[in-house]
């Protein structure tokens, strides 16, 4: 078997690891090699103004970042992660004895970048320019630090706070049944290979407090996934590690295997994530003691692309030669970095607020009275919080009435309103049958029957376009049927307005009989008297309001006698048939036993 040649790096005088076909590049190459990259990468060329500010600073740092050039054109240096910044640099001045017991804990913390803490110069150096820090986690410690490397007063620095609680992501904390070593807790958040395949797996980091502990991560994934000896497949599409001492061929492999979907999971230590965007990641599950801060860059790897995310975290139930109980912490007191450690694993409060508390503050609240976990209660009691959000309260307040109100219909419209409903049912058919046939999809009667027919009829008034008609209905069921719908409402408003007399004024008031006689001419002919009498007994008085719903309500009440008795017919036939079939199997069940006995 041939094996696969593996990309040599090679380590420069800044410290930076590169492949060595890219040290050994020119400017020229480089940026030929760039303009190369993007097109193979996303199919389109390089701009040019950022190929022409590409050149190879691998070689010599150092002699263009000092150079006058340089510096006259300089005009911001920005610096992400810069929390990193201040933990390598203790690593490199060898001053990190308070933060000994995390680097102990977490093995690839900041072991594997010493050379960030001979940034310092660098930075100093920058002609009067502005610097921008950016990071996630940066605990007063932390800005305490940096701003004594880089000399730098309140005076001459801003710090912007943004909201960095990630709100999609939730945060459970898991007490351990098992030792940490032996990492058997996995077993609860992994389902086995029966019920979930490979590919259908969320997408998960596994960060462990070591590189040994990473095999064993994977070897229990193979116990809770039922695949025994798969952890030792390097070829695996359920799981692989990645770690500071992994070979390079094999980083490159883990990352590009995992970011274009050929497994789900990789048991990895700190060495992996720092810089990485993966949208990919749904869940990450974190093993043991961990510094809140470097726990808070852990599981902000999942979610990035804005949907739900999910953070486990194992604790231990009791952790030796630390504190296990809120009673063993001071009130009030200055948290070390243990003491931060075992605060995480037992607090009470919301593990969210927790990280974002000590990102400010510096360290973990161990009480919900605690005046800085209650501090933005305080803010929505005096109405003085604004969150981050534009949010949407419309949706609190309820629904406004629809504008289509029903038309109450009168007496003497509904003969003509009752035809046109019969008449628009059948066109409507026969319109469906010619386009689709017979053999329709459907029948007609459940595309448009009385209900549909009789919705259009009391609400004609609103129908003004197919939105309308559509609204009335409640959709269209095939294509045309709404179009086909408005011209036979149109042509039906059309042909009753040609076809009424223009709106009369209203009519007076009936007056009493005297006040009759008296507006009477003086000498009233025979003839006109018998005409108001025959008008008058032609004309009846219509019926009134309480008449009319006297009406509706007596309608109303024999619909739902009539569906009472319905009902009652279908369930006794329903007993009936239940009676029937228990009568058949006992009898049958008898026969049966009849049957065994003479058998017998």
């Amino acid at each position: 078997m041939q094996q696969a040649t593996i990309a040599k790096r090679v380590r420069t005088p800044t410290g930076v690891n590169l492949y060595k076909k890219i040290h050994e590049k020119t400017d020229e190459k480089l940026k030929d090699f760039i303009k190369q990259s993007s097109l193979d990468t996303y199919n389109q060329e390089a701009k040019p103004l950022q190929v022409e500010a590409v050149f190879n600073l691998a070689k010599s740092f150092d002699q263009v970042y000092f150079s006058t050039t340089f510096q006259n054109r300089l005009a911001m240096i920005v610096v992400d992660k810069a929390h990193m910044v201040y933990i390598w640099g203790l690593v490199e001045s060898s001053t990190s004895k308070t933060i000994h017991s995390v680097h102990l804990r977490i093995e690839d913390y900041a072991l594997f970048r010493p050379c960030y803490g001979k940034l310092g110069p660098h930075l100093l150096f920058r002609n009067e320019k502005p610097i921008l820090l950016l990071s996630a986690t940066c605990r007063p410690v932390a800005v305490d630090g940096i701003k004594k490397s880089l000399k730098l007063n309140d005076d001459n620095l801003h710090i912007l706070r943004g909201e960095l609680t990630r709100p999609e992501i939730c945060i459970i904390r898991v007490e351990m049944d098992h030792s940490l070593a032996s990492t058997l807790d996995l077993l609860r958040i992994f389902p086995s290979a029966k019920d979930v395949p490979n590919h259908a797996m969320v997408p998960t980091l596994i960060y462990s407090s070591s590189r040994n502990r990473t095999l064993t991560a994977m070897d229990v994934v193979d116990l809770a996934r039922e695949t025994p000896g798969n952890a030792f497949s390097p070829p695996s599409t359920c799981i692989r590690r990645f770690h500071s001492c992994t070979g390079d061929q094999d980083k490159v492999d883990c990352v590009e295997g995992f970011a274009s979907g050929v497994f789900p999971l990789i048991s990895c230590t700190m060495a992996l994530g720092l810089g990485q965007n993966w949208k990919r990641v749904r869940m990450v599950a974190h093993m043991g003691r961990g510094d809140p801060a470097s726990i808070c860059q852990m599981i902000g790897r999942c979610g990035r692309d804005g949907r739900p995310g999910l953070a486990v975290m194992f604790v231990e139930k009791t952790r030796r030669n630390g504190k296990n109980s809120v009673e063993q912490f001071s009130q009030g007191g200055v948290q070390s970095d243990q003491d931060r450690m075992d605060a995480l694993a037992i607090t009470p409060v919301c593990l969210r607020i927790a990280f974002s508390i000590d990102n400010l503050l510096g360290y973990i609240p161990l009480s919900v009275d605690d005046p800085a976990y209650i501090y933005n209660f305080d803010d929505i009691i005096g109405d003085k919080f604004q969150t981050t959000e534009t949010r949407d309260i419309r949706l609190k307040y309820p629904a406004k009435p629809s504008l289509f109100r029903k038309r109450k219909i009168p007496d003497s419209d509904r003969p003509v309103l009752e035809a046109f409903k019969i008449q628009l049912i059948a066109d409507l058919h026969n319109y469906y049958q010619l386009t689709f046939g017979s053999e329709g999809p459907l029948a007609p009667a459940d595309i448009f029957g009385d209900e549909e027919a009789e919705s259009i009829i009391s609400y004609s008034h609103h129908i003004n376009n197919t939105n309308d008609v559509r609204t009335v209905i409640g959709g269209e069921c095939f294509e045309g049927q709404l179009n086909w719908l408005l011209d036979q409402i149109t042509i039906f408003k059309t042909s009753r307005e040609g076809n009424d007399h223009p709106i009369s004024h209203k009519k007076r008031r009936a007056v009493s009989g005297s006040a009759a006689i008296t507006s009477l001419p003086s000498q009233p002919s025979v003839g006109s008297s018998r005409n108001r009498c025959a008008s008058a007994t032609s004309a009846p008085r219509p019926p009134s309001k309480k008449v009319l719903a006297a009406e509706a309500r007596r309608q109303k009440s024999n619909e739902k006698k009539a569906q009472d008795a319905l009902w009652l017919l279908s369930e006794q036939k329903r007993k009936e048939q239940v009676a029937t079939f228990l009568r058949e199997g006992l009898e049958k069940a008898h026969k049966e036993k009849e049957g065994t006995t003479k058998d017998a």
